[in-house]
């Protein structure tokens, strides 16, 4: 079994300006956890030169990134669904960006 932490367990740290992803992948590797699974709110952007920068420091501590994360709010009216399923596909191409 491998282990990782999620970023939103320590959503209360990045919303105080108390840590970022990188310091976020350095206590993953203090804990020494296999991975880390980021939730797309904790990026400073998801532009290609940070997406990166954050998976060239996760393997350089040898980190895998387990997931990528979106929150999406499915229960909403039918009328506000649409916009749910757009928010995801967002976040689901900026991984397919990465890949290329």
């Amino acid at each position: 079994m491998r282990l990782s932490c999620l970023t939103l367990s320590y959503q209360n740290q990045f919303k105080a300006g108390k840590m970022d992803i990188f310091s976020f992948l350095s206590t993953c590797r203090a804990l020494d956890l296999d991975g880390a699974d980021i939730h797309i709110g904790s990026l400073k952007n998801t532009e290609r030169p940070h997406l990166k920068e954050v998976r060239r420091r996760a393997l350089d501590m040898g980190l895998s990134i387990s997931c990528l994360g979106v929150s999406t709010e499915f229960g909403r009216s039918a009328e506000a669904v649409p916009k749910e399923i757009e928010k995801a596909r967002q976040a689901g191409t900026q991984g397919s960006k990465r890949r290329r």
